[in-house]
């Protein structure tokens, strides 16, 4: 008899790393591929983060869930000049961030 009972492993599809690197190269948009890998993108990022800490949709419902994305509201693509302006971004948490993006994919 067994000391223990074994544990399910599911079947791999290859190192998350490399999965990203894939999706990064081919999936992505290059232009906003090149705004967010800028060190001025992440520091701004940074400082939303510290400045509103709570899901920003979330907190006008009434419930308290930590932010995780930066979710700009006017796309930067069609107005790159937003792209930092902090107006024009919003804290969201995964769930929110996931929901909003697929209803703008369609």
């Amino acid at each position: 008899m067994p000391s223990r009972v074994p544990s399910y492993k599911p079947p791999a599809f290859g190192p998350p790393v490399d999965r990203h690197r894939a999706y990064n190269r081919d999936g992505r948009d290059p232009a906003l591929l090149k705004l967010y890998s800028r060190v001025q993108w992440r520091k701004f990022r940074a400082m939303i983060k510290r400045e509103r800490v709570l899901c920003e949709r979330c907190r006008a419902e009434g419930r308290y869930v930590e932010g995780a994305e930066v979710h700009h509201k006017v796309d930067p693509r069609e107005r790159p000049d937003l792209a930092f302006d902090p107006g024009n971004v919003e804290l969201l948490c995964k769930a929110c961030h996931s929901r909003e993006t697929a209803s703008q994919r369609g």
